[in-house]
């Protein structure tokens, strides 16, 4: 690992010969981030770089790599502990994130919050570069009066709150690691303390609640039990305070959860490779128990039909 300032440091697995990879992104994660198990099945092997930062508290490691899997187990949280929570700004491919029995697929833009204390494991289908930012649990508890992570929360970066938080604390990650300004890390801080407990960043206190019960809606998209009770339950708190965290999305709850379902059922309805499959089998896959009620929402939100849908699809394969 070369010192490039104070602050700013490097490390790269093309310094080392291709056999010794993983041993030394392994070993570099050990001393810096966190203890955990590397595997690639590139033929190339594995190609990983991370440039890091540390200013006014805060760890942040710009991490780019070919196709890889990270893996903390509970072995490795025994041997190596870690009391921090992790944020990562997924820039660049797509990944999946599996802890406390929940598996989250994640796309370039989307924020990840997880607990570097329990056991996970977090993949990357192809190339990949990430922002992630090492928060110390004693600083969350004593600035935030929060430490503690029941479950992973995903964060959608294109749409609403999240879309602002995610642009943010990418903009300000990238600042830091092109130049390391104080200013930037406290930006990075007032976010974070946004998410956690309404601090300067975005000015809600909602948004933590917010998002874990976006994330419970996409993880249960399919299930037809899928409602604000169900939501709120899972939270712990009434489906009348659920509605009101939806009230600055411009939704209700129950509409929310319906344009996921339509939403989804676009995208299958486009793939052609979904060709086999008949408009209704896809519309009960995303929660849809009656086709009629399914075909009018989906007229009402894309103005047009599933079928037309599915016609432009074939058509553009056509040509």
């Amino acid at each position: 690992m070369v010192d490039v300032s104070p602050s700013l440091m490097r490390a790269s697995t093309q310094d080392v010969p291709e056999r010794q990879r993983i041993d030394y992104w392994e070993a570099y994660n050990a001393s810096s981030l966190t203890g955990i198990r590397c595997s690639t099945h590139d033929s190339r092997g594995l190609s990983a770089s991370v440039t890091r930062c540390e200013v006014r508290g805060l760890s942040l490691s710009d991490i780019r790599g070919n196709q890889h899997i990270v893996e903390r187990t509970p072995q490795i949280v025994r041997e190596q502990p870690k009391d921090s929570i992790f944020a990562c700004v997924l820039i660049e491919g797509s990944a999946f994130f599996y802890q406390h029995s929940r598996f989250l697929n994640v796309s370039a833009g989307d924020v990840l919050i997880y607990d570097a204390e329990q056991p996970f494991l977090y993949g990357f289908p192809g190339g990949m570069r990430q922002i992630l930012i090492d928060i110390p649990r004693l600083k969350l508890m004593d600035d935030c009066k929060a430490g503690q992570l029941s479950t992973p929360v995903h964060i959608d970066g294109h749409m609403g709150a999240g879309r602002t938080l995610s642009g943010a604390l990418r903009n300000a990650g990238l600042r830091l690691m092109a130049g390391g300004n104080p200013e930037d890390a406290e930006r990075c801080w007032q976010l974070i303390s946004a998410i956690f407990s309404g601090g300067k960043g975005l000015q809600r206190s909602r948004v933590l609640p917010l998002v874990e019960a976006k994330s419970i809606i996409s993880s249960h998209l399919s299930n037809t039990e899928l409602g604000p009770e169900f939501v709120a339950e899972r939270l712990g708190i009434s489906a009348r305070h659920l509605n009101r965290l939806f009230g600055g999305e411009q939704v209700t709850v129950s509409e929310y959860i319906r344009n996921k379902r339509l939403d989804c059922a676009h995208r299958d309805l486009s793939d052609t490779g979904q060709a086999s499959a008949t408009i209704g089998e896809i519309a009960y896959r995303w929660g849809f128990a009656d086709l009629g009620n399914f075909n009018r929402a989906f007229r009402h939100r894309f103005a047009v039909t599933p079928s037309d849908v599915r016609r432009q699809a074939s058509l553009k394969i056509s040509f």
